[in-house]
């Protein structure tokens, strides 16, 4: 009589990952996150603005050639998005743009590169910086965000301070 347990003669069979294999997964993009999740708080708060400031210089109009320009609303989403994240780097959020369910949610299916969103935050600078403290007034108000906790990170930096103001005093 055969030991149940004991391995019958041949090669082990194994299932294996097989990562070349293309897979086909439909997406609602508007699905990819919760009803209540932040970014779409977020994103409703800075639909709701005046976007001029951001399209003034905009060359993509009418009958000019060229693709349409990204629509300013995605770009600022974006960047808000990301400093609530403490991403700061262009291309770490373009990368998150295409790994990250909240990052695809905000565009929607429209490629942004780090360098478009390097460009728009250089161009676009006290603009942007004055919108992101417009919208998270506007969150805060609707009590979808606290700035309870705020920090300073203590680096010092030398600049031109003289190398005995690094010193403790000792009395004479």
């Amino acid at each position: 009589m055969r030991d149940a347990k004991r391995p019958v003669g041949g090669e082990v069979r194994l299932e294996t990952a097989r990562r070349e294999q293309l897979e086909l997964v439909p997406t609602n993009i508007d699905d990819l996150i919760a009803a209540d999740h932040p970014a779409r708080a977020i994103w409703s708060v800075v639909k709701k603005l005046d976007p001029s400031r951001f399209v003034e210089e905009c060359r993509s109009r009418g009958e000019n050639a060229g693709r349409p320009a990204i629509d300013p609303a995605i770009l600022v989403t974006l960047w808000i998005y990301a400093a609530g994240q403490v991403v700061g780097s262009a291309r770490e959020l373009a990368r998150l743009t295409r790994d990250h369910a909240a990052y695809r949610w905000i565009r929607g299916q429209v490629d942004v590169s780090d360098h478009t969103l390097s460009d728009f935050r250089v161009g676009h600078g006290p603009a942007l910086d004055s919108l992101l403290t417009q919208v998270l007034a506007v969150l805060m108000h609707q009590d979808l965000v606290s700035l309870e906790r705020t920090t300073q990170d203590g680096l010092k930096v030398r600049a031109s301070a003289g190398s005995s103001s690094w010193t403790a005093a000792t009395p004479r």
